[in-house]
């Protein structure tokens, strides 16, 4: 084995082989913004620390390799932002209410509104009271005077008159 001296290179030979490490990188990253950055960036950490070149035999060679692994590190670096940017859509998304699904909210709960306006008033008090005031039966009766029993049969007929309605408007 030769003893030879560490190869000491200058800026000029990094300039000399920017043509074919832009190449490399434009084939890569398939952008040419991108690729001018990624070969930039190497070529200026190159020129701030030049003692990284002490010692390098095959100068093309090993910067062809390091623009290879900092486009590979680019293209890591893209995927995992759009996978966060896309995370972040799905969330938002899921958090916001779609415009179609307000819009049928609130037809339905005109549609609701409707059938509770459309109770006669006795069955409209025992449905208002005990479903929408959330109170019991025993409360309402006490307050009202009209027996448990009476109640609880208004607000099951209120029930089935409002569904009747709600079905033949096709919401059930």
């Amino acid at each position: 084995m030769k003893n030879q001296e560490p190869a000491n290179h200058n800026v000029q030979e990094l300039w000399d082989y920017y043509p074919a490490l832009l190449k490399k990188a434009r084939y890569l990253l398939h952008e040419e913004a991108d690729a001018e950055d990624v070969v930039q960036d190497v070529v200026l950490s190159l020129l701030d620390a030049p003692n990284l070149l002490q010692g390098v035999e095959r100068l093309g060679a090993w910067l062809q390799t390091v623009v290879h692994r900092r486009c590979v590190d680019f293209i890591r670096g893209k995927v995992r932002r759009r996978t966060h940017l896309e995370q972040q859509r799905q969330q938002q998304s899921e958090a916001l209410p779609d415009q179609g699904d307000n819009l049928e909210s609130e037809a339905l709960a005109e549609a609701l509104e409707s059938a509770i306006l459309s109770l006669n008033e006795d069955l409209r008090f025992a449905f208002v009271e005990q479903a929408i005031k959330e109170k019991t039966f025993a409360e309402i009766s006490a307050e009202s005077g009209i027996p448990t029993g009476t109640l609880m049969a208004r607000k099951q007929r209120a029930v089935a008159a409002m569904k009747a309605t709600l079905h033949d408007q096709g919401w059930l």
